[in-house]
């Protein structure tokens, strides 16, 4: 007998504001402010110190999507 388990996929948690910014979640924290973070060497341990507005699902997914979607993503920062 095996057991069947069903994975729902989610999307990154972003919402964009008012002048086309991409927020992480209900928060103000900016996905250019985490990914900043993230590239001068923080874990997403430490991410959610310094932003502890946000879980750690909402540090890691974003991370995530970038480094699956980095081309995407860089257009956007620039």
């Amino acid at each position: 007998m095996s057991v069947q388990i069903e994975f729902q996929v989610t999307a990154p948690p972003f919402c964009w504001d008012e002048v086309g910014g991409i927020r992480i979640g209900q928060s103000r924290v900016t996905l250019d402010s985490l990914l900043a973070t993230y590239h001068n060497g923080s874990t997403p341990q430490e991410i959610a110190v310094q932003y502890p507005v946000l879980c750690l699902g909402e540090i890691y997914a974003p991370i995530a999507y970038y480094l699956t979607h980095r081309q995407e993503i860089d257009n956007y920062l620039e």
